[in-house]
């Protein structure tokens, strides 16, 4: 295994005393890899060490590959530098086990981050990631009011767009935007100018697949349930003349109602199946390892969490509508709100990095 941004050489040869030190004239650093941060103390983060950095379950678990997990060593030269944990992303910050809500994560650097960073419990705590979604929305009120801003005008322009081109361009989009607020859990300093998606297509990918999967199991029951509702129904009762219907509106009152049966039973059905696919494109955005381990442990995740993912997803949907009633204005705040609630969820229920408040820090 590597260590990203490893501080301990000295590529370009300054500072070089004729090959006396194999560190290029730097010190090493301490065996002892917390250093500075004695938060980081515990068993050895080195590989090779008998004991994983995570605890007592050693990398290779839970069909994580033994070496596709980096090590982070807080103290390295970029660390030292101030370089914040943004470096992470786009490496795989997951290794199949949980923490117990106070063990530090290896990329935990507070003076850095601005942020504690401790081990996901594999739980997920709805209002722990709802309250951290609210303060950080207006604590870095420059970057996600931007957002809110940018996602309410193009969310009104796709609902009066007639040919639904915008709405099939935010497929494209939403890979960025689960970075974005994946990146936003790694460090409190952040921008929409640093915004990447390392695993762009990957997410596209899960994303598709989600889709049309669930869109397959929908179009399957509205069939189903169709026939069994509307076959109840006698065509020779329906008017055909335009007429009758101007005089009497509520003849169609019973085929209105059998429709709108099958709308509400359709979005029942995906109120209820959600939290199965609730997580799968943010294990993708996040690199947690392949496109097949990314779904498994999403419908894992989502079987882990039911009752909380279920909660989340209904309070997400009444701050989106709550938003969008208030003619798209109030999406400005709730938009970037779902999406840092969301991406804290996913650090909770994968066992990553969960943010939390450190000494107080300004933006």
């Amino acid at each position: 295994m590597t260590t990203p941004n490893d501080g301990n050489t000295n590529p370009n040869g300054a500072g070089d005393t004729g090959g006396s030190s194999p560190y290029g004239g730097f010190e090493p650093y301490p065996d002892n890899p917390a250093g500075s941060h004695p938060e980081n103390a515990g068993s050895s983060a080195w590989p090779g060490s008998e004991q994983s950095s995570y605890g007592q379950n050693a990398y290779g678990q839970n069909g994580y590959d033994q070496h596709s997990f980096d090590q982070f060593d807080v103290n390295a030269a970029a660390g030292a530098a101030g370089a914040t944990a943004l470096r992470y992303h786009g490496q795989q910050l997951v290794d199949g086990t949980y923490g117990d809500g106070t063990t530090p994560h290896p990329i935990n650097d507070p003076a850095n981050n601005g942020f504690t960073h401790t081990k996901g419990t594999g739980k997920l705590r709805v209002m722990e990631a709802l309250s951290w979604a609210f303060k950080t929305t207006f604590g870095n009120w420059q970057t996600w009011l931007l957002f809110g801003l940018l996602a309410a005008v193009f969310m009104a322009a796709s609902t009066f767009e007639p040919t639904g081109l915008l709405g099939l361009l935010s497929i494209f989009i939403y890979p960025l935007v689960w970075s974005a607020g994946l990146q936003q859990t790694l460090s409190r300093k952040f921008s929409l100018s640093e915004v990447k998606a390392p695993t762009y297509g990957k997410t596209l990918g899960m994303s598709v697949v989600i889709g049309l999967f669930v869109t397959a199991v929908l179009f399957v029951l509205a069939l189903i349930f169709g026939i069994g509702i509307f076959s109840s129904i006698d065509p020779s009762t329906m008017p055909t003349d335009p007429a009758m219907i101007e005089d009497d509106p509520m003849a169609f009152g019973p085929l209105f109602g059998r429709i709108a049966g099958l709308v509400g039973v359709l979005m029942l059905v995906s109120l209820l199946v959600a939290p199965f696919f609730a997580t799968q494109t943010l294990y993708a955005a996040d690199n947690a390892g392949s496109f097949g381990e990314a779904m498994k442990a999403g419908f894992a995740a989502g079987k882990r969490n039911y009752l909380p993912l279920l909660g989340l997803s209904i309070l997400s949907g009444l701050l989106i509508g709550f938003g969008t009633v208030l003619a798209f204005v109030g999406l400005i705040v709730t938009s970037p709100v779902v999406i840092l609630a969301m991406a804290h969820a996913y650090r909770q229920i994968s066992g990553g990095p969960v943010p939390s408040e450190s000494a107080p820090q300004t933006y």
